[in-house]
């Protein structure tokens, strides 16, 4: 009968006996080979058949593999892969797992194995939690023994899972093969590959039972959610995944929390990403056919800039499978606004479609305003804004408009007035925070944006209009202030908290040149100069400045501001294209005290009038 395959170093026997009597506990057949078959054309000529018709096929990869450069296993691990080659696409067949801590990168497997999920198993949990997964697939996918990735699209290539705690430990114990047989079928039926599980799961992340689960999903489908609430959501859903590993819906939300914490700018260190990774995976695993786990791992890849293609192919699937959920059209609206060749009318036409079906849905409304702002089209984007406030609100709404009344209107009042409506919780976060920082900034009153500092418990801000050291930006309002000795202690820390931190440098997010401008204000310029030429030489060109992009600590502000005019003024020539660029740099060197002396700059002034500066 067609079976899976176990295949394995024969180091490795015990451990193999262990997943065996995981798959048994789990209620599944398992059939382990005790023939005692030892070598000879009757035994390889067993082993290619079991290959050849086998339903799945799990190899186990250890350190022990690792240190065989030879072995039975890298034939059979050869003919799985030659297989994998006539299979098609979207069915499940190869489920690579790792023991004792042996890392994915470091594994010497054939190239295919990496564009498939891996599992680490070690302690009795890790194992029941496999035996669930692998008990778990449909039958409708593997109703056949040619059988292709896990998932629609296959799970996401390469994940690096963290080596578990007790791990399976090898033992020297002659080579043999597991076959996993079928489930018994009730009496009558046809013997298959699995027990009677339903051909196809409900959408489980869209309806969560648990009520906890509940809470955390509807804190990532709200913009007024904090970096407070979303870190509250993630510990709810961890305590249901402690008791149940396997937890479906668990896993789901739990991978959307992790791609929502990147959505929002919360968290992009490297960590988090390899949490959302992991858990996109396993939920493209455990639910293949859930149209939130589709558009999860689309939101991923948009998040990696990478993948794009298969990111679209995600989010119309899911579409597809919840036709009036909103959060599907919006993860399609993300994947073309970050798909470089989609032009902008394209974007804005199937944004305000999807706006149009969904007309009652603020974070729709929210969608069109941000897209028609990133083109420049600021008298549309308020309007949506203002539509995503009252159906809301959506108070990043909120803060997205008081941003444009302050660079692109020029009125700081306007900008604090509209700060002002924020509920208390939301003037305290990153965003509002650094929104009041910009008035201290561009008006001189300095107190207002002190105090709201100082409601940031945290020493690192993560947003996308600012990420850094929440020090830096009181030590940049005392600098300004003029009360030069204080500012170089908190400059000192900033500096401090910067080097215990990865540094970061993308065209997105970067925060080396937060360490050059730091260096700066504390005196160091050789240092500012040679860190700041290394981030201008990683800049994209031709260089763009969006409309959304904060303007203080922009590569024009901090080129000028070092000295660096030529630098600066080359940015300028790039991005000035866009009307609404020309405005905010105009206004920002109006507005900011630090630009004093570029304000009567021939050049520069040039430059800003080659064409009209006026915006729609």
């Amino acid at each position: 009968m067609n079976a899976i395959f176990l295949s394995y170093s024969s180091d490795d026997a015990a451990a193999a006996r262990r997943i065996c009597d995981a798959l048994r506990a789990a209620g599944l057949e398992v059939w382990f080979d005790q023939s005692e078959l030892r070598g000879g054309d009757a035994w390889d000529a067993s082993i290619r058949k079991q290959i050849k018709e086998c339903a799945l096929f799990i190899p186990v990869i250890s350190a022990n593999t690792n240190a065989r450069q030879e072995g039975y296993f890298r034939l059979e691990w050869k003919l799985a892969v030659d297989r994998m080659e006539m299979m098609a696409q979207s069915k499940p067949f190869l489920f690579p797992v790792l023991l004792d801590g042996t890392r994915e990168p470091d594994a010497l497997v054939p190239d295919k194995f990496r564009e498939r999920q891996w599992t680490p198993l070690g302690d009795d949990a890790s194992l029941r939690a496999f035996a669930a997964r692998i008990a778990g697939v449909p039958q409708s996918q593997v109703a056949s023994a040619a059988s292709g990735k896990a998932t629609p699209g296959g799970a996401l290539a390469g994940s690096v899972h963290a080596a578990p705690t007790n791990a399976i430990g090898p033992s020297p114990v002659s080579r043999r093969h597991v076959a996993i047989g079928a489930g018994v079928l009730a009496a009558g039926a046809a013997i298959g590959m699995w027990r009677p599980w339903k051909a196809a799961a409900p959408p489980t992340s869209a309806t969560p039972t648990n009520p906890n689960l509940a809470r955390a999903l509807q804190m990532t489908q709200a913009l007024e959610t904090t970096r407070a609430d979303a870190a509250l959501g993630e510990e709810m859903v961890k305590a249901t995944l402690d008791k149940d590993p396997a937890d479906t819906a668990a896993v789901l939300i739990m991978a959307r929390v992790q791609v929502y914490m990147l959505m929002r700018g919360f968290d992009r260190s490297d960590e988090r990403y390899q949490l959302a990774k992991t858990y996109v995976d396993r939920a493209l695993a455990l639910a293949p056919g859930d149209a939130g786990a589709l558009a999860t791992a689309a939101n991923y890849f948009v998040q990696r800039r990478t993948e794009l293609d298969r990111a679209a192919k995600l989010a119309r699937q899911a579409i597809a499978l919840a036709p009036d959920d909103p959060f599907a059209y919006r993860t399609l609206n993300n994947v073309l606004a970050a798909t470089p060749n989609v032009p902008d009318e394209t974007l804005i036409l199937e944004a305000k479609r999807a706006a149009e079906r969904f007309p009652n849905d603020a974070l729709m409304q929210y969608d069109v305003a941000r897209y028609y702002r990133d083109t420049g089209d600021v008298a549309e984007a308020e309007k949506y804004f203002d539509r995503a406030i009252k159906l809301g609100p959506v108070f990043n709404a909120v803060i997205a408009r008081a941003r444009l009344k302050l660079f692109v209107h020029r009125d700081p009042e306007g900008l604090k007035a509209l700060l002002d409506t924020l509920p208390e919780k939301h003037r305290s976060g990153d965003r509002a925070v650094f929104g009041y920082f910009l008035y201290a900034l561009t008006t001189g009153e300095f107190k207002v944006g002190l105090e709201a500092l100082r409601q940031i418990a945290d020493p690192w801000m993560s947003d996308f209009d600012y990420t850094g050291p929440t020090k830096l930006l009181t030590a940049e309002l005392l600098h300004l202030q003029g009360k030069s000795d204080v500012a170089t202690l908190r400059f000192r820390e900033a500096r401090d908290d910067l080097a215990k931190r990865k540094p970061v440098l993308t065209p997105v997010f970067n925060t080396v040149w937060l360490d050059a401008f730091v260096a700066w204000r504390l005196g160091d310029k050789a240092r500012a100069r040679q860190t700041n030429a290394l981030v201008f030489a990683e800049l994209p060109h031709p260089w763009r400045m969006s409309p959304a992009t904060g303007w203080v600590f922009s590569q024009i502000a901090l080129n000028l501001i070092l000295g660096e005019r030529a630098n600066a003024i080359a940015l300028m020539r790039e991005c000035v294209k866009m009307p609404v660029i020309r405005k905010i740099i105009a206004n920002a060197l109006q507005l900011d005290p630090r630009m004093a002396a570029f304000r009567r700059d021939a050049e520069i002034a040039g430059i800003l009038a080659e064409m009209p500066a006026t915006i729609k």
